[in-house]
């Protein structure tokens, strides 16, 4: 089996602690009214999070729902200043190297 490299390793642990993070406020509001908004919150977190679980584990499932969830950003990022628009671009074009560099690929296989 080959080497998970430490890009991944990184990677793979901040999607795993956005995931968290973004179950536990999600979880928070439910006590108060769940909203769509609120149960976006959820899917989204539940989507880090497993995207960080399996792409730690190797999974090539892992890389395109991290990938996924970054698309998912730049698009909502559409309706919001042009500066986030350019900052989620230029994140998931750096994580999409990262993801999909010939040493991760070899891992992910």
């Amino acid at each position: 089996m080959n080497r998970r490299p430490l890009s991944i390793t990184l990677i793979a642990g901040l999607f795993t602690a956005l995931g968290i993070a973004e179950l536990v406020f999600g979880i928070s509001h439910i006590h108060q009214r769940l909203g769509g908004d609120d149960a976006l919150v959820l899917v989204v977190g539940i989507v880090a999070l497993a995207g960080g679980i399996l792409a730690y584990r190797g999974s090539n499932w892992g890389r395109w729902l991290i990938l996924a969830w970054l698309a998912f950003h730049v698009a909502l990022s559409i309706f919001h200043p042009t500066e986030q628009l350019v900052a989620h671009s230029l994140i998931l074009a750096l994580l999409a190297f990262f993801l999909f560099r010939p040493r991760a690929s070899a891992y992910f296989r």
